[in-house]
């Protein structure tokens, strides 16, 4: 027997009777996950807790056996029969089994008449729609071909696609607010990974949870940030324990640090985007955060390359302002926030009298939008503006160079010219002046 398959017994159940096929209890089946606490909400996948250390995944840091393809995914999702042969299947083969969670997946709406029993009791919240039945029908048939092929190494394509098909239904439904299928789905990928990390199955349902954080991260992660952090570190983890998932690794690193780069995590975008760099070097993936860590790696360093063309025709370079505190507005003239923001920072630094200056790097499009503006608000910082069309709005060349597509964004550097700060909260400036004056610089 493959020694792949060789699942302890136990192993098998946690994953196969998570939710209570035949008469077992289903929370004594279940691995036990780490504990989740109120301080921890929202729900994350136990995977990796939200509220771990930053850098510390608990990941071994010996460099990961060379992976063993199992199977792929082109030859798990149609392990059916061949087409033509569908009178000879026997209802409750694996066969059978296959083919009702194909027709269930294509099945646009699906009656009470066609529910099979029990689903009602597969889950715990969420919304009760026909999609969600539908859903709860597919764990149960993909655990029923589990059971049948587990142990069976000629029938790997069978048991490939019904982790596929389960993972995706608990996807599905905790994304609707299950949060019982959402510790499961976690608990699924714990269990395949230990029992084999090189194998498709144990990549497919880590990438389920990776794919769940994603989803939080882009609904919920303005309102709580902790959601972006969930994502990135599930997509760190993701890419530690499978080498194998080359471009998902990649794509979701990406995503990952460009979503806590907009919130202001800057720590963990700068981790995420380094990841990238470090394993996908000379790839479009490191294209894609090149210009952002050059941003991200500021804070610190003397700003020794900004500089450009300014809306009234004249040319200014950061080195203009030596022995002063600058702050940086990157800002367009529809952003509201930025009309509010451009009053506090004038008042916070003619109130201080750091003798700071303000310089504007404009990312509109339309010349006539920025003179209108300037012309009512009566802005007379320094603006670097392009009269070239192509080198505005994100063409400009000083945003482009360092990654910023959010606006407004500020920075701060010191009289010596080194950066304070590239998420500088105009509300924080005060305090900011204050110690720079405080340290001499």
């Amino acid at each position: 027997m493959n020694s792949r398959l060789r699942t302890p017994i136990v192993l098998v159940l946690g994953l196969i009777l998570l939710e209570g096929c035949g008469n077992q209890n289903a929370d004594s089946q279940a691995l036990t996950p780490p504990e989740l606490t109120e301080e921890s909400a929202p729900l994350v996948p136990p995977t990796v807790s939200i509220d771990a250390s930053l850098l510390d995944l608990g990941i071994d840091e010996k460099t990961p056996a060379k992976p063993q393809q199992t199977a792929m995914v082109e030859n798990t999702i149609n392990a059916s029969t061949p087409q033509g042969n569908e009178s000879k299947i026997v209802k409750g083969s694996v066969e059978w089994l296959t083919q009702e969670i194909s027709r269930l997946k294509t099945t646009p709406k699906i009656s009470s008449g066609n529910e099979l029993p029990g689903a009602e009791q597969l889950g715990s919240g969420g919304r009760d729609t026909p999609r969600t039945h539908r859903n709860y029908q597919i764990i149960k048939l993909a655990q029923q071909i589990l059971v049948k092929t587990h142990n069976k190494p000629d029938q790997m394509s069978f048991f490939n696609s019904a982790v596929h098909d389960l993972a995706d239904a608990r996807l599905q439904l905790a994304i609707t607010g299950d949060k019982k299928q959402t510790q499961l789905l976690s608990q699924d990928a714990d269990v395949l990974f230990k029992n084999d990390p090189t194998s498709f199955a144990a990549a497919e349902a880590a990438f389920k949870v990776v794919q769940f954080t994603q989803i939080q991260a882009q609904t919920q992660a303005a309102k709580e940030p902790r959601w972006a952090l969930a994502f990135a570190r599930q997509a760190r983890l993701f890419t530690e324990k499978f080498p194998q998932e080359t471009n998902r690794a990649a794509i979701h690193l990406v995503a990952a640090g460009r979503i806590c780069d907009k919130l202001g995590i800057n720590d963990e975008a700068k981790t995420c985007m380094m990841l990238v760099e470090e394993r996908f070097l000379n790839s479009p993936f490191a294209d894609q955060v090149k210009n952002s860590l050059r941003r991200l790696r500021l804070p610190g360093q003397e700003l020794l390359e900004f500089g450009g063309s300014t809306f009234d025709g004249n040319f200014i370079s950061i080195d203009q302002f030596r022995g002063r505190p600058v702050i940086i507005a990157f800002w367009a003239s529809n952003s509201v926030i930025f009309n509010e923001d451009m009053k506090l920072i004038n008042e916070t630094v003619a109130s201080v009298g750091s003798g700071a200056v303000v310089i504007g790097v404009n990312l509109d499009r339309e010349e006539a939008a920025v003179e209108k503006f300037l012309a009512i608000t009566g802005n007379n910082w320094p603006h670097i503006f392009y009269s070239d069309p192509k080198k505005r709005g994100t063409e400009n060349l000083v945003a482009k160079y360092y990654g910023v597509s959010k606006v407004p964004s500020y920075w701060l550097l010191d009289s010596q010219g080194v950066v304070k700060s590239v998420n500088l909260k105009p509300q924080d400036l005060r305090q900011w002046l204050a110690q720079l004056a405080l340290s001499g610089n």
